[in-house]
């Protein structure tokens, strides 16, 4: 059997130089058939030409202009040309547009056809190919179990703490520094200078990283970006910021705590209200280990950063059923908040009856090693060595581990 492999490219987000680079290598990697549908025509004429590939079958068009619409384009698509696997991969892992991303997912979820995304993790230096539009992978899903039960963890606790502590090191020291150098930049503008007279000043005061180590207790809310992608399909319920601020600051009242409200890097200097009485709310935009480090308790959704504060052995509550967490079933870790009705319940429940479990987070980190890939340049001591560029210089090896997987899920009888 010959794997009909639908490759599917966006005209927004894509590198197509590092596309190029991907295609020649898994098509060099594993005898498969590849289709190739394209948003763009630019993109479609610079794919026609990719040198050493002559001998492939390699099939390449246009998404058909007419008038179908996309869900019925993508399901007469792969039925006519008998797909069996589907691979979404923008070349430098990110999502610009989601929208195609979910309707090609929905069209396919209920047949055979296998469904591939190849993204980074919650984890800035590693990237994985998840099986669904929701960040799971069945394979680190089923390791991690697996671990729990058998308890075969630890031997491997030195070298995780290792990582753990290197992790941060990177996240404050280049991580957050590129964000910090984005802001500055960003204020100089003539609509930022406006925007920060006092007309325009927040209702809720600033705290500055000397207040906040004197700060205590408190919990910190991440919030995302505002037109969050991931958010925007996967946790419709909690899109409402100013209802998610105002039941925290309830919650917190209630509990004798203090709110840090924390936002995207990217949406910093945004103006932010508390819609209730509640003086003991601060936003802060310094670094993320600073503020979490010594929270009482995380409260995120969408963003990344609130699964990063598990690498801190915090309370986490994850509003919203789905995150960039590659487990199904993480309850153990990540307390999920299905509708806003049961939020105030879980936020006291977690801060009162909940005791950080190190041992669960150490299974799923070797979950995590074990089923997903490094972009550290050192093979050698990746556990030490934190590195989370996406260069051309990766492509070849995530061609290779996306075909071991095809080979995996198709040939392993």
């Amino acid at each position: 059997m010959k794997i009909r492999l639908l490759f599917y490219i966006t005209q927004n987000g894509s590198n197509i130089e590092y596309i190029k680079k991907f295609i020649f290598y898994l098509l060099n990697n594993i005898d498969i058939e590849l289709f190739i549908v394209c948003d763009s025509k630019d993109q479609f004429s610079e794919l026609k030409f990719i040198e050493g590939l002559d001998d492939k079958d390699f099939h390449l068009s246009l998404v058909r202009k007419n008038s179908l619409s996309k869900d019925e384009y993508w399901k007469i698509l792969f039925n006519e040309r008998n797909i069996n696997a589907f691979l979404f991969f923008n070349g430098q892992m990110t999502v610009t547009r989601s929208k195609d991303l979910v309707k090609i997912y929905e069209s396919i979820k209920n047949s055979n056809i296998k469904f591939y995304w190849i993204n980074r993790l919650f984890l800035k230096d590693r990237y994985c190919i998840y099986d669904d539009i929701y960040f799971n992978n069945s394979k680190i899903s089923q390791d991690y179990q697996n671990i729990l039960q058998n308890n075969s963890i630890l031997k491997d606790k030195l070298n995780i703490e290792k990582y753990i502590n290197a992790y941060w090191k990177f996240k404050d020291d280049v991580h957050e520094q590129q964000f910090n150098s984005m802001h500055v930049n960003r204020n100089k503008s003539i609509f930022n200078l406006v925007r920060n007279f006092n007309f325009f000043k927040s209702k809720i005061k600033n705290i500055s990283t000397k207040q906040i180590k004197l700060l205590s207790p408190f919990v910190l809310l991440l919030l995302p970006k505002k037109n969050h992608w991931f958010n925007e399909y996967a946790n419709q319920e909690f899109l409402n910021f100013n209802k998610i601020i105002n039941l925290t600051c309830s919650a917190a009242k209630k509990n004798n705590l203090n709110v840090i409200i924390k936002r995207h890097p990217r949406e910093r200097g945004k103006p932010l209200s508390c819609g209730i009485d509640f003086n003991n709310v601060y936003t802060y935009e310094g670094d993320l280990s600073v503020s979490a480090s010594k929270a009482e308790l995380v409260v995120f959704t969408g963003t990344t950063s609130g699964l990063e504060t598990l690498l801190l052995h915090k309370k986490v509550i994850q509003l919203g059923n789905h995150s960039a967490l590659p487990v199904e079933n993480s309850y153990e870790l990540l307390h999920k908040v299905s509708n806003m009705n049961k939020y105030l319940s879980v936020f006291d429940k977690v801060l009162t009856d909940y005791n950080f479990d190190k041992l669960k987070l150490h299974a799923l980190l070797k979950s995590i090693f074990e089923n997903s890939y490094s972009l550290s340049a050192d093979t050698e001591d990746k556990k030490i060595h934190i590195n989370a560029d996406r260069n051309l210089s990766h492509i070849p090896q995530i061609a290779k581990n996306m075909s071991i997987r095809l080979k995996e899920d198709f040939f392993k009888n």
